[in-house]
């Protein structure tokens, strides 16, 4: 059997396709090797059911950037799937794959956090500079929250907008930073706000700091690709996905056209990993 996952810093997608074709769906926490270690992957993924009859895994994820943070991802996946062989790579990789399969174009990731690139039809051949959500992010679930909770914090929210939040939320300055300063997962924290910010995106003010801060995206990371106007951006993750209009909008300052926004690639990451086993 194949199992497929793909990773954020907030959430697992998984896909298990057996061999009769049936696809089972189940989620797990993101397994980001930045915030969980392999130890924890083997606790979290202990109750996967059918995990002795997996023969290969493909495990795209957020964090995997470089040899030892995959490697980290690999030992704690071998610890459950032990009979597997295990395949890892970064998340910007399962996007460009689910988003374009053997066409090319610049891939874009808007979740939690950014990540962006150039995809050839059969590799990435050229990568954004993401930051993190401290220094980057721009764009990304993390950004909007920050954007959002600064805007609070220096009164400069509309008195409508202040008075919704504070009702909802009922949080003081200092609560704020304590858990992004201090607690586990700050960038979750602060994306976790993009629903108030989706809730109120009538607002004038709420939809003009998501289209900033989706300028900022092209500002910082599209317009670096080479001939960016002359080739189709298509995006995955929640942000894209909700604020599909916003995004557009920005898009179009920079003559950049957008022609697929997913939610989750996972669905198509597992179109494409069937095309590849059927090429073979």
């Amino acid at each position: 059997m194949l199992l497929i996952a793909d990773s954020g810093s907030t959430k697992t997608d998984w896909r298990l396709i057996k061999e009769t074709g049936e696809i089972i769906k189940t989620s797990t926490i993101g397994l980001n090797p930045f915030f969980i270690s392999k130890n924890k992957i083997e606790k979290e993924l202990q109750g996967f059911k059918n995990k002795a009859n997996v023969d290969t895994v493909y495990f795209y994820g957020a964090g995997c950037v470089n040899k030892d943070k995959k490697s980290e991802i690999k030992q704690g996946l071998l610890k459950v799937f032990q009979n597997s062989k295990i395949f890892v790579d970064d998340d910007m990789t399962g996007a460009a794959r689910a988003l374009f399969k053997n066409d090319k174009g610049i891939a874009a990731i808007l979740g939690t956090g950014m990540n962006v690139c150039y995809y050839n039809g059969n590799e990435i051949t050229q990568r954004g500079v993401p930051l993190g959500y401290i220094l980057g992010d721009e764009g990304s679930g993390a950004y909007l929250g920050k954007e959002l909770i600064k805007a609070y914090l220096y009164n400069d929210l509309p008195e409508e907008i202040h008075a919704k939040f504070k009702n909802e939320y009922k949080i003081e300055k200092n609560e704020i930073l304590e858990t992004v300063y201090k607690k586990p997962f700050p960038n979750r924290y602060l994306a976790g706000f993009s629903k108030f910010i989706n809730d109120n995106i009538h607002n004038n003010f709420i939809e003009d700091l998501v289209i900033k801060s989706f300028t900022v995206f092209f500002d910082k990371h599209i317009v670096k690709i080479k001939d960016y106007q002359t080739l189709n951006l298509r995006l995955t993750g929640s942000i894209a996905y909700y604020f599909e209009k916003q995004l557009k909008q920005a898009a179009n300052k920079y003559n950049v056209n957008i022609d697929m926004v997913l939610n989750s690639p996972i669905d198509e990451l597992v179109k494409y990993h069937q095309i590849l086993k059927t090429n073979k």
